[in-house]
């Protein structure tokens, strides 16, 4: 999937590693977490593949690598978005965790839970953030990127319509939890 990720990334413009990695923390990892190590040898497998080149630039006195999607690449990413969505399990650790809380008692099972709960808020509020920057940028975009953004849009709308559902569910879990309905 990361190779998928870093071949839309370069679909957009040439970037360096470390552009890479701050796209996918500011942009995407509401859905998708990937560190360095995961990205490097994914970059040496599409450098590899030919679907990726780089060039190096001198900036600053530094060395720096900025990679562009090849045709080849550009073609892959077309075939993967043209390709059957696949549903993937989720891996909700709350839900995991949850399967397994009844060997806890009470009182740890809700503050568990809570703190939980209070960590979904914070990332629902985080991403009402980046919705309410998003906003702000969307005014001053030229027509043409209008659209791409659009689709981003509705990628961080989903986003925010899935931690208010979760947030609404754990507190209502919580709530009969609080009762002894569970």
């Amino acid at each position: 999937m990361l190779d998928k990720i870093l071949l839309g990334l370069l679909h957009y413009k040439d970037l360096t590693i470390y552009e890479i990695k701050k796209a996918i923390e500011t942009n995407i990892h509401f859905f998708y977490s990937s560190s360095y190590g995961s990205i490097h040898p994914s970059i040496k497998k599409l450098e590899s593949s030919k679907m990726i080149i780089f060039k190096n630039e001198v900036e600053n006195g530094r060395n720096k690598k900025i990679y562009s999607i090849t045709e080849k690449g550009k073609i892959e990413f077309q075939n993967w978005l043209l390709s059957e969505i696949n549903i993937a399990k989720t891996q909700e650790q709350g839900v995991l965790r949850l399967y397994f809380l009844n060997f806890l008692p009470k009182p740890e099972r809700i503050a568990v839970l809570k703190n939980y709960h209070l960590s979904l808020t914070k990332e629902l509020e985080a991403l009402a953030n980046v919705e309410k920057e998003s906003h702000e940028k969307i005014k001053d975009l030229k027509p043409e990127f209008k659209e791409i953004v659009s689709y981003q849009m509705t990628s961080l709308d989903f986003g925010i319509n899935y931690y208010t559902f979760v947030i609404k569910w754990y507190s209502d879990l919580i709530n009969k939890i609080e009762k002894g309905e569970l």
